[in-house]
């Protein structure tokens, strides 16, 4: 069975940067961070690891695999530790993976794309893949409407409309309507 790339997160150090996700699944939108969180819970770090699982995203659980290697080409960051590679495989690409030596299939396809990124500083990193979720807790993927920007900027576009609404029906200029300091008020009745 092939492994379709669009159903792959993928996550890993490099020489001079931290953890950070490298690759996402395009076809849905979620906080890939706590996707990561919750299939990695309970494996020990740098260990190899696979686990069928499910995970939540949004109100749908997703059925998953998590598979943890060390870098084939047993690359090591600053510190001298061996990098780990980490891959949340979903869809129906996950039944290609029977068990923890089935990584052999996921290598392939973003070896060429790590060969590039592993000795890059952690500027280059960022410009090259853009804001991503990173093993800190960093900026969320693209497309999150649940960021606070996105809310003041609909808020704002909101409240300019409204005003702008108001100005030209209250107090334009030739207008036949009277602002609202100039409407006639109710007299007091003094029965």
């Amino acid at each position: 069975m092939k492994i379709d790339s669009n159903d792959i997160l993928w996550s890993s150090r490099g020489k001079d940067w931290g953890f950070r996700i490298l690759q996402h699944p395009t076809t849905f939108e979620c906080d890939w961070l706590d996707v990561h969180k919750a299939v990695f819970a309970n494996s020990k770090d740098d260990e190899g690891f696979y686990e069928r699982t499910q995970v939540r995203i949004g109100l749908i659980e997703k059925k998953c695999v998590g598979i943890r290697f060390l870098d084939p080409e047993l690359r090591c960051d600053s510190a001298g530790r061996v990098i780990p590679h980490e891959f949340i495989v979903f869809g129906q690409s996950r039944l290609a993976l029977e068990d923890n030596t089935d990584w052999v299939h996921l290598w392939p396809i973003v070896s060429a794309k790590y060969a590039i990124l592993y000795p890059m500083n952690l500027t280059e990193v960022q410009e090259r893949l853009g804001p991503v979720v990173n093993g800190e807790g960093g900026l969320k993927p693209y497309g999150n409407f649940r960021s606070p920007s996105w809310f003041l900027t609909f808020l704002l576009m909101a409240a300019s409309l409204v005003t702008g609404y108001c100005i030209r029906v209250f107090v334009e200029p030739g207008s036949t309507k009277s602002p609202p300091s100039q409407l006639p008020r109710p007299r007091p009745s003094f029965e």
